[in-house]
């Protein structure tokens, strides 16, 4: 497999990973929490909207897989909202907020954010090496 299909189901699997989380998470928090020993939130709109926008991620990150070339904002975003995921959750988990299970989910974040960092420095790498041969941009990853 070469690089770039790699890294393009590597950003595939990414968004349907944020896309599935939510949607599971919007349909069924009010029958998950309970079981794992949470209070509902006082205020869902709060909860919800962050499951919105970790949604809008997951779109973000199909772009990127779509084209490698192309977005690099959104990872960088995304490198950071999922270390702030991944932080909010062992925070939680650690002073008994949440059932230690909903860290689980922090730990694949921070492992997409490893691998999204790594997708940057391969490709900027790879495009300045590019650059210096005379081929063109687009065959960075090949």
């Amino acid at each position: 497999m070469s690089r770039e299909a790699y890294y393009s189901k590597m950003f595939t699997i990414g968004a349907i990973w944020n896309m599935a989380a939510t949607a599971i998470l919007v349909a069924g928090y009010p029958f998950l929490f309970p079981r794992l020993d949470m209070d509902l939130p006082r205020y869902p709109v709060f909860f919800l909207l962050f499951l919105g926008v970790c949604f809008l991620f997951g779109i973000g990150y199909y772009w990127v897989g779509r084209d490698l070339g192309a977005n690099h904002a959104i990872v960088w975003l995304g490198i950071v909202g999922k270390v702030m995921v991944f932080a909010g959750l062992a925070w939680a988990g650690l002073t008994g907020q949440i059932n230690p299970v909903l860290v689980i989910p922090g730990v694949v974040d921070l492992v997409f954010a490893v691998l999204f960092g790594e997708f940057l420095k391969t490709f900027h790498e790879n495009v300045r090496a590019t650059d210096r041969t005379g081929l063109r941009s687009d065959e960075a990853l090949t």
